[in-house]
């Protein structure tokens, strides 16, 4: 099964806490933190020359089954295939209500083992081939879906929100070819109102894995429960026990000031940790599950909090085995690229350049395990 570009995306609230890399950090006992020996090869890069594709908006991405990158342009209602060295084979999309048209900004993308693409457009997911001819539609309300993946050739499984906006939200995991929902959150505080803000409640994070197997959780803790999605089991667990850390007063004092002005600057609490997991993917080496740590680990691999989320970036992920799910050790991202999606030999994502210039990078990764961990 391909994982959504964003699965692991948390949903929206009112900041997003992003983490520092550390590439100096001592390494620990067997159960605890390690930094990995990584080496990135760039396969291809499009964008910052004029004479490619321009991007206004990257929303989403992913690899298909034959190697080739699909990248979703929001903003340009688009879909972009790119082959494996970079050449561009196909563009789709536009505004509309047609067949083939999107209705909203084409948001979140899932490709199946088959070849088939999927594109959520707020009210529906609608269906492709790779070559971007049209194969149908499926109307997704009244679920608001927020990320969803295929867990095999055809059958997709969503996670999003039923019924009116209030105060709280109560995202589930739901089959979408028979609505069981697999898995139901806390409720989460919703933004609208007059009353406090917690800028890092926990929030739902998902990721589709292999073979049927997807992980949901909540990003305030280190615990992923894996779920076969046919018959709603639990197959496994991806955690680990680490320190947790949250806003110091000086923090929350200066994110009040660069916030200053807007209707929730005033409403900002800290009685959360800063997330703990976030921006889950697939990548290598083979199946790896990648694991974004959020600023909340308080480890010797993990940065000071600083002052301001501006100066942050999310740099640190960590590697466990896709089978086992065992810690495998962390890894670091180059600086200032964007992760959205892998494949067991690459992960691709992208950069943002002066006056927003988005340029999309694939990325061959060789990652070296300690001799008792390789697979």
């Amino acid at each position: 099964m391909k994982a959504t570009t964003q699965a692991g995306r948390l949903l929206p609230t009112a900041c997003l806490a992003l983490v520092v890399g550390c590439a100096d950090a001592p390494a620990e006992g067997r159960d605890g933190p390690r930094l990995l020996s990584v080496d990135f090869t760039e396969e291809f890069r499009v964008g910052d020359d004029p004479d490619e594709h321009q991007f206004s908006m990257i929303s989403a991405m992913a690899f298909a089954p034959g190697g080739e990158l699909v990248v979703v342009d929001g903003h340009d209602f688009a879909v972009i295939v790119f082959d494996e060295a970079g050449n561009l084979t196909a563009n789709w999309g536009r505004e509309g209500d047609g067949p083939g048209e999107f209705p909203h900004a084409p948001d979140e993308l899932a490709i199946s083992d088959a070849g088939t693409v999927a594109v959520e457009t707020f009210t529906r997911i609608d269906l492709f081939t790779l070559d971007g001819s049209y194969v149908t539609s499926r109307v997704v309300r009244p679920l608001r879906v927020h990320s969803f993946a295929f867990y095999s050739d055809e059958a997709m499984v969503a996670i999003g929100e039923r019924g009116a906006v209030g105060n709280t939200r109560t995202p589930e995991l739901v089959r979408l070819d028979d609505g069981e929902v697999l898995w139901t959150s806390s409720p989460v505080p919703s933004i609208t109102g007059d009353g406090p803000i917690s800028m890092w409640q926990g929030l739902p994070t998902f990721l589709a894995l292999w073979d049927g197997r997807a992980a949901i959780g909540m990003s305030d803790a280190y615990d992923l429960r894996v779920l076969d999605v046919a018959s709603g089991r639990t197959v496994g667990r991806i955690e680990r026990v680490v320190p947790l850390k949250g806003p110091t007063d000086e923090f929350m004092d200066a994110t009040r000031a660069e916030m200053a002005g807007t209707p929730v600057a005033g409403r900002l609490e800290a009685s959360h940790p800063f997330p703990v997991v976030m921006n889950p993917q697939v990548g290598p080496p083979g199946r790896t599950v990648w694991i974004g740590r959020g600023a909340g680990i308080g480890d010797s691999l993990s940065p000071p909090v600083g002052r301001s989320m501006s100066d942050w970036t999310h740099r640190q992920y960590d590697l466990f085995d896709g089978d086992t799910y065992e810690y495998l050790g962390t890894v670091e991202i180059p600086e200032g690229f964007i992760l959205m999606t892998g494949d067991e030999t690459r992960i691709a994502g992208f950069e943002r350049a002066a006056f927003d210039v988005q340029t999309v990078r694939v990325l061959r990764v060789e990652v070296r395990l300690p001799a008792s961990r390789r697979h």
